[in-house]
């Protein structure tokens, strides 16, 4: 870790790091006796088996008569930063120890010297009251054209003084408005914050109650001190969170003039302009008018952002930050991904898929890309639509190009569950140099919000489905493939062409519900399944060549046949799916082998 750690720090110019905590104020380490001593104190609290939950590499065997020298044995192997470990989860275990909140974190500072992460010059530790004193000392010392990392601990309290009542946080806020402390890139390391899953979180909270911006210091929990790798991931992110959050000041300003100038630009747009550019147009292709408008917006505003950039000469400046984060970005620091830098997983689904909430409470027709989730009957689980944009779009007259489409199978799996089945079907497989396991699946990815869930498409066994069917979903703001006969649809939210598709389904269901009526009727005498399965006969199918759904899909109000519009898929990616199946299907088929066989 040491290269990463040099190399973060002169890609940022910073020249030294100051530690700012309590714990220094009485220049007190943690020795052996604290170690046994809490030791001592959870065995006599909870019994001896309590260390079972200590930690793996602790093993006490359950034998306290070995304790102490099996205790001394660890702790002398350990390194300062597991040790620090060693007394947090003691006391973590120990109710009534208040130990940790008394840790000095000297010795694990120290070990990052001794191991060269850091020139002992550069790392400096430092009570509050001796940043108070030294304080005019350290702004002079700061070369030109470098900075230096302050790093406060936010419980302050073992200092006395005025740091009774003054946080970190507090100190934080002295830096960021104290004009001379400009080279000071400030912050916050603590165990208040609980794990580095909260640390952004807790940023957030602080920011609060200080009135700061997000630019203005980073919050790192003294548990990645535990993990010195960890610890320099914090480094990482903390520098990083400077030049990222100066892109984004730059990213408000762009799309706040754009969004102005493109308001502006609408604004122009005459009767004329809107009659045969948006309505007409619309209604001849079946589209719903606003869904034309806005891309008309999106088009406008796409190039006043462009526009604007060039005009203010905003390149260089958007460039220089973009360099200056690319190069910390590429510093590779051994550590897994945690919740905290997910969100990139939440925006990747959001590019790609669009949410059910919008499709469906805004009445959006059905189109390729759709995923269906059957909630009811035969074969539960998701389903993505393929078929030709032109023959699923619904036209002025209500009318569309085809009255099937073809429903596929997703299997939600992760990245490790796809290799390990591709592993096993090249291990089965009779022929391997001929192996190619994608000719018939393909892969959709970020299928669930937050997570890199991937969603596994099989080729091979569509379901043809009824189109009657699918479009029930179109008309329920839940998304689901019903209708009630008893109540209409909002014609108020339809555009012309599905509001006359609405007409034929409404009347074709009635009809069907009818023929029940009428078939009970006829059956009354009829006893057995007989009745049963002759009148189900009378229902729609979901699927032509499959079960899929519920079966008995008549209720008393009308039909539900238990499938559900949950997200789309956008395009190009629902394109690229298209592509894929239609591939698949014109494919040219192999002739056998007939020599492989014995």
């Amino acid at each position: 870790m040491r290269e990463q750690l040099q190399q973060l720090l002169a890609l940022a110019n910073i020249s030294e790091v100051y530690i700012v905590d309590d714990a220094l104020t009485n220049g007190s380490a943690i020795h052996f006796e604290h170690f046994i001593g809490q030791i001592k104190a959870l065995v006599n609290d909870k019994g001896v088996e309590a260390l079972a939950d200590f930690d793996e590499a602790l093993d006490f065997e359950g034998n306290e008569r070995i304790l102490e020298e099996y205790s001394r044995a660890q702790w002398v192997a350990a390194q300062p930063d597991r040790r620090l470990h060693f007394m947090r989860r003691l006391c973590e275990l120990t109710p009534g120890h208040t130990l940790t909140t008394n840790l000095s974190i000297a010795d694990v500072l120290q070990q990052l010297a001794a191991e060269e992460h850091l020139p002992p010059v550069a790392l400096k530790l430092l009570s509050p009251v001796e940043w108070d004193e030294q304080l005019e000392t350290i702004l002079a010392a700061i070369p030109a054209g470098k900075k230096a990392i302050v790093l406060f601990d936010q419980v302050l309290t073992e200092a006395g003084g005025r740091f009774a009542v003054t946080a970190g946080i507090d100190m934080v806020a002295e830096v960021v408005a104290d004009t001379r402390c400009h080279q000071l890139l400030p912050g916050i390391l603590t165990y208040t914050v609980e794990d580095e899953g909260h640390e952004l979180t807790e940023r957030a909270d602080l920011m609060r109650k200080k009135t700061l911006q997000a630019g203005d210091l980073f919050v790192l929990t003294k548990k990645r001190l535990e993990n010195l790798p960890h610890f320099v991931d914090g480094i990482k992110k903390m520098l990083l969170n400077g030049p990222c959050e100066e892109l984004k000041k730059y990213a408000v300003e762009v799309v706040e003039h754009s969004f102005k100038t493109t308001l502006a630009k609408l604004m122009t747009l005459d009767t004329y302009d809107f009659d045969y550019t948006i309505l007409r147009s619309s209604t001849e292709e079946g589209v719903w008018a606003p869904e034309t408008l806005f891309r008309i917006i999106d088009i406008i505003y796409k190039d006043e952002n462009k526009q604007y950039l060039l005009d203010h000469s905003l390149t260089s400046a958007l460039n220089k930050l973009l360099a200056q984060a690319g190069l910390l970005s590429k510093v590779q620091i051994p550590v897994a991904d945690i919740v905290p830098y997910t969100e990139k997983f939440t925006l990747r689904h959001q590019e790609m898929y669009a949410a059910a909430e919008h499709i469906n409470g805004l009445y959006k027709p059905i189109e390729n890309g759709d995923i269906f989730r059957v909630v009811e009957g035969t074969g539960t689980g998701l389903y993505i639509l393929v078929g030709q944009a032109c023959d699923l779009m619904i036209r002025a007259n209500g009318k569309r190009g085809s009255s099937v489409g073809h429903l596929l199978k997703i299997k939600p799996m992760s990245q490790a569950e796809l290799d390990a089945q591709i592993k096993a079907d090249l291990d089965t497989t009779h022929k391997p140099q001929g192996f190619n396991f994608w000719k018939t699946r393909e892969v959709i990815e970020y299928i669930e919000r937050g997570t890199q869930q991937l969603g596994l498409v099989t080729l091979t066994r569509a379901n043809v489905v009824n189109l009657d069917v699918l479009d029930l979903a179109m008309f329920n703001s839940g998304g689901l493939t019903e209708i009630n006969l008893a109540t209409l649809a909002p014609a108020e939210v339809l555009h012309e062409g599905l509001a006359k598709r609405y007409g034929e389904l409404y009347a074709q269901f009635t009809k069907v519900a009818q023929r029940i009526i009428e078939g009970k009727q006829a059956l009354r005498q009829v006893t057995g399944p007989w009745q049963k399965d002759l009148l189900q006969g009378l229902i729609p199918k979901v699927s032509h060549n499959s079960k899929l759904g519920k079966s008995d899909a008549h209720t008393a109000t009308g039909f539900t046949f238990g499938l559900k519009r949950v997200q789309s898929l956008r395009d190009p990616y629902a394109k690229s799916l298209l592509d894929k199946y239609t591939r698949f299907l014109s494919r040219t088929a192999d002739l056998h082998d007939f020599a492989e066989y014995e």
